[in-house]
């Protein structure tokens, strides 16, 4: 791996009630949840550093309907001590819900029940924005004075007493914004490679079947 290599889920250092399975990690139950810190460094751990440009992409199923508004895909962003938080929510009535800055938007578009859906969070300098499947969902700015946010933390399922089922593959994380048409080439790529396979471009490294066998350090439960 070089060191400009973004790394998907390298360096998660927390997770709950979060398992693997053959297709990826499910994020199931009870505050249920998987973190990965990122632009960070701790424990003798150099985490993946991101421009103030990238994304965050994933492929998510939700395997049932949730009683209210659950989390599916959280950034917390910062260049202060006040952060700003982007994320993804799924509704009770099958609505998409974006989260930027602490205001929650119920969205016209639907998401499917044990449909593979392709979920983005994209920073562009002072923009940020939520895609599915290839298609703008939100957009907005970002205004933190003269300087961009960066990316400090991405959590994956639930919080704050929330009851998630989803199972998450194909996590990709790039340091550039991606177009319609990137999305869907990766969308209709060639199922992810085992750990045995050749390597991947040092553009991007994909989380592959296996969750814990791509970590740097062990993974421990969420303190």
């Amino acid at each position: 791996m070089t060191r400009e290599t973004t790394s998907t889920f390298a360096c998660m250092r927390w997770w709950r009630n979060a398992v693997k399975d053959n297709n990826g990690l499910q994020v199931t139950g009870l505050v249920s949840r998987a973190i990965w810190p990122v632009n960070t460094r701790g424990d003798e751990v150099r985490h993946v550093f991101l421009s103030h440009d990238s994304t965050l992409l994933a492929s998510v199923n939700i395997e049932e309907t949730p009683s209210g508004n659950t989390p599916l895909l959280t950034a917390k962003l910062a260049i202060t001590e006040t952060p700003y938080i982007m994320g993804l929510s799924c509704s009770h009535n099958k609505k998409w819900v974006t989260v930027c800055e602490g205001k929650t938007t119920t969205r016209s578009s639907t998401w499917e029940p044990r449909k593979e859906h392709q979920v983005a969070l994209m920073l562009q300098g002072k923009k940020a924005s939520v895609h599915i499947d290839g298609h703008l969902l939100a957009e907005e700015m970002l205004l933190a004075g003269g300087r961009p946010l960066e990316v400090l933390r991405v959590r994956f399922g639930a919080c704050g007493g929330q009851e998630s089922h989803v199972t998450v593959t194909n996590v990709f994380l790039y340091n550039r914004p991606l177009n319609f048409t990137a999305m869907r080439a990766i969308k209709d790529s060639d199922p992810v490679p085992t750990r045995e396979a050749a390597p991947t471009p040092s553009e991007k490294i994909r989380v592959v079947d296996s969750v814990r066998e791509h970590v740097a350090g062990d993974i421990g439960e969420e303190e």
